[in-house]
């Protein structure tokens, strides 16, 4: 929220929709100033579906998570899914998100918490050639490296590998 209000008060044209509810909605939205409430739009819980919908219209996903001991151990599924849906990734340095877009060119990583790291993200996917690179990328991973096929197929050489030393 503080980087969309800093791109905001720099005249960017930038909108953001948080998807879903939690323990900090209300922290969240006293963060959003009078001046951005028309451009920070907080819609709640919504079914899967509708939210996979709204992911295909937007430009960017965002994971930002802070870097700590539970982030960066675990791989959010909403990573996957802006990259299934060919949209570029800004996500902070969790380790393995970070680690998932930097390998893969899906987009940007900034340092967890600071919102002008992110901010700066944000205006390096406003180009939207980048932006499309960045998303082709993302899903080009997606039906490369990052599905149940190719998890399959490597947790069978695995068990193979396992079962034969035996």
């Amino acid at each position: 929220i503080a980087a969309v209000r800093s791109l905001l008060a720099g005249g960017a044209g930038v909108r953001l929709r948080l998807i879903g509810d939690g323990r900090d909605r209300d922290l969240l939205t006293a963060m959003v100033g009078p001046e951005s409430r028309e451009q920070i739009e907080f819609l709640g819980y919504v079914d899967n579906a509708k939210a996979l919908e709204l992911v295909s219209q937007a430009d960017i996903g965002v994971v930002p998570h802070h870097a700590n001991e539970s982030w960066n151990t675990t791989i959010p599924n909403k990573l996957f899914d802006y990259m299934a849906a060919g949209l570029p990734v800004i996500t902070s340095d969790a380790i393995p998100a970070a680690r998932i877009v930097r390998e893969t060119r899906a987009g940007e990583v900034f340092r967890s918490g600071d919102s002008s790291g992110l901010a700066s993200a944000i205006r390096r996917l406003s180009d939207p050639t980048v932006r499309r690179t960045a998303g082709e990328a993302g899903q080009a991973a997606i039906l490369g490296i990052y599905n149940w096929e190719a998890d399959t197929a490597r947790l069978v050489t695995h068990l193979a590998e396992v079962t034969s030393r035996r």
